[in-house]
């Protein structure tokens, strides 16, 4: 299948712009990349081949991804499960604080809405 960029928040192979056409190994186009491209017309030509981008490899003590089937299990490694309940920890607590900071950030949008308001009745 081929498709039309239209948006570039996606992972497109490099040098893709808005308007290109890509082919998409699949007739259905894929999750990643709904919203942000069209089917293009058959006879279309493509300038680059879509590759879904790869996910860390749960092998590789440096990927980004801790799959919870790695982990060990109750009576196992005891330093490798603190470790992973400390990182648990500290997601949470960066969430709270995000969510901390989305409050604010309401509220300020909530206080300027009303200021404008209150100034477009007074105008």
């Amino acid at each position: 299948m081929k498709i039309i960029v239209k948006s570039l928040k996606a992972a497109w192979p490099e040098g893709v712009k808005l308007g290109d056409v890509v082919s998409v190994d699949s007739e259905v186009i894929p999750d990643s990349l709904v919203g942000k491209c069209s089917p293009a017309p058959d006879d279309a030509e493509a300038v680059a081949d879509y590759v879904p981008p790869a996910l860390p490899d749960p092998r590789d003590p440096g990927s980004a991804l801790v799959p919870l089937h790695t982990m060990p299990a109750a009576g196992g490694d005891a330093s490798a499960l603190a470790a992973a309940e400390a990182l648990l920890a500290e997601a949470r607590t960066e969430a709270d604080e995000l969510r901390a900071m989305v409050a604010d950030l309401q509220g300020r949008l909530a206080a300027a809405e009303a200021a404008a308001a209150a100034k477009g009745k007074k105008g």
